[in-house]
């Protein structure tokens, strides 16, 4: 084993004070997503608990460890006798969405216990910008922020949102959704539903990409009438209006902007920039590719994917002036669908 009958106890109660729950955390990381075999060195670990409460009840030496500075220096002690055989690796993950104080606490005692040993790593993954608001939180606006954090941090990976370039695996993780639809109209083509789905995410997290493809497949299976597999054009407008949702797009300042170039009155443009991207591919057009406008009235023309989503939106909007052209028969109920779904939308969160 690592660690001595002493070491056990003074690690289990040392990391009690750093934070109760980082030793179960860490196990857990490593065992759930690294896929490194370390199963003797977990075992270890997780004995740690066990062995040290049956210590502690033979001994009955806590008042030993009392005192904070004590125990943060046999803590110290043993794991720099660790890291002289192995490298020691800790993982500190949503420290940010915890309280301002005790996040400020815990980084600033776990810098105290591992700072100047060496062979010891600490990874924390954090929103940076949350952390930076409990840190003015607890020492004021005008604390310089970066100044206080270089002490912590040597130095930092930053981690875009990512992008759906992989369509088999999009369709993979979200085959129980996508496979309640396919090219039936033949109004789509499939290249335009694959460039759809790889900009339509950008600038959204991970977490909340599943959250409104979960919302969608909700959603979606409340409003369908069969089992029935429906067009692409109902998946596609069903993630418009969600992200539509999501963005907080104001409606009524979106009425009438899209001779101006707008279809996406919003908050922000820097979280949502897939609406943006889907705004320039529709609106960008100088040669009326989509719609253009005369005596006082929109004329829209449902040209694929772009020209049917430009369509559907504004149906949402509700444009009294707005001619559709269509040259082909209606889309089954796509116009009910695309109302029920809003509607929807307003009411499931």
């Amino acid at each position: 084993f690592l660690f001595n009958k002493e070491q056990k106890t003074v690690l289990l109660e040392g990391l009690k004070i750093v934070g109760e729950g980082l030793l179960r955390k860490t196990l857990q990381v490593v065992n759930d997503k690294t896929g490194i075999d370390l199963k003797e060195v977990s075992d270890t670990l997780k004995n740690v608990i066990t062995d040290s409460k049956e210590i502690m009840n033979e001994t009955r030496n806590f008042d030993n460890y009392r005192t904070f500075k004590k125990q943060l220096l046999l803590l110290r002690e043993n794991i720099e006798k660790i890291s002289e055989k192995e490298t020691v690796i800790f993982l500190v993950d949503e420290l940010d969405r915890c309280l301002p104080e005790y996040s400020i606490k815990t980084l600033e005692r776990l810098h105290h216990l591992f700072d100047d040993i060496p062979n010891v790593q600490v990874i924390f993954s954090i929103d940076k910008g949350q952390l930076e608001h409990a840190v003015n939180q607890i020492y004021g606006q005008y604390t310089d922020v970066n100044a206080y954090l270089e002490k912590f941090f040597a130095f930092e990976i930053s981690l875009d949102t990512g992008a759906f370039n992989d369509l088999d695996k999009f369709r993979e993780v979200f085959g129980q959704y996508m496979n309640g639809f396919e090219n039936i109209y033949n109004v789509v083509d499939d290249s335009e539903v694959d460039e759809f789905l790889e900009f339509i995410f950008e600038g959204i997290n991970i977490r909340s990409r599943i959250k409104i493809i979960e919302k969608c497949h909700l959603l979606h299976k409340l409003l369908r009438k069969s089992e029935e597999k429906m067009d692409y054009i109902y998946m596609c407008v069903s993630i418009l209006l969600s992200l539509v949702k999501c963005a907080e797009v104001d409606l009524e300042q979106s009425r009438g902007t899209l001779i101006y170039n707008h279809m996406f009155v919003m908050k922000t443009d820097d979280k949502f920039l897939g609406l943006r991207k889907l705004e320039k591919k529709i609106c960008g057009q100088t040669d009326g590719e989509f719609f253009f406008t005369e005596k006082g009235k929109t004329y829209l023309k449902a040209r694929g994917l772009w020209g049917n989503l430009l369509i559907l939106y504004r149906r949402v909007l509700n444009e009294e002036n707005d001619v559709i052209l269509r040259g082909f028969p209606e889309m089954g109920n796509v116009d009910e669908y695309v109302t029920g779904f809003w509607d929807l939308t307003k009411t499931i969160k």
